[in-house]
């Protein structure tokens, strides 16, 4: 009779939790502040967008290729309208037209600097047939898992986070302008009984789909 008893609260506090978890909202932050130089949206449909080798803090260098993809993946699907091309495909046809040794010293010149050689900008330009050049640089993210509850030794859920800080640019291979730039920030949790985190992959299409309204 007691082992019933206990079954029977311990299901009504889960079956109470349920319907707590299903009461609480996805807490969802975006901050953009972009700046429109000279990029207009008839030229940036038509001339097409070309992503090169992003920057990341330290420890995800590893994920500059996966970063690009990812987001270049999800601006496409967000803006159907634009010709993009994804930083395989730039590193390809630099490789091919022999650049490599150009396109690493021009990062080695943007580390110092800032800026991006217009002469090497405007090769890459000429081979992917793009006239703005779209760079990411990773500059914050954070996963984690907390407040957690339990009821009756059971756990019952976590809540899953993630913080992501994105700063995108892009540049006018033809002119070796930066046309449009934005800085955004990103907030993400949400209650969940799986112990499923918030995932790199899921932030950056947060953020693309962000950066995607955001553009001319």
């Amino acid at each position: 009779m007691l082992f019933i008893k206990l079954s029977f609260i311990k299901s009504s506090l889960l079956i109470f939790a349920s319907l707590f978890i299903f009461g609480c909202s996805t807490q969802f932050r975006s901050n953009i502040e972009h700046n429109v130089h000279l990029l207009e949206k008839v030229p940036l449909v038509q001339q097409g967008l070309t992503f090169i080798t992003p920057t990341t803090i330290t420890g995800m260098e590893q994920d500059k290729q996966y970063l690009a993809l990812t987001f270049s993946h999800a601006l496409k699907k967000a803006r159907p309208e634009l010709r993009i091309s994804d930083l395989s495909k730039t590193l390809g046809m630099i490789n091919q037209a022999d650049l490599e040794g150009e396109y690493q010293t021009m990062y080695e010149d943007y580390n110092e600097t800032g800026i991006f050689n217009k002469s090497t900008l405007k090769k890459i330009g000429s081979l992917t047939n793009s006239r703005y050049i779209c760079q990411l640089k990773l500059s914050y993210f954070k996963s984690k898992a907390q407040g957690r509850w339990s009821i009756l030794g059971l756990t019952v859920y976590d809540t899953e986070s993630a913080n992501l800080r994105l700063f995108v640019q892009i540049w006018d291979a033809t002119t070796g302008i930066i046309v449009w730039e934005a800085a955004q920030e990103l907030t993400y949790a949400y209650d969940t009984t799986s112990e499923d985190p918030v995932t790199f992959s899921n932030m950056i299409h947060l953020a693309a789909k962000d950066i995607a309204k955001a553009l001319p």
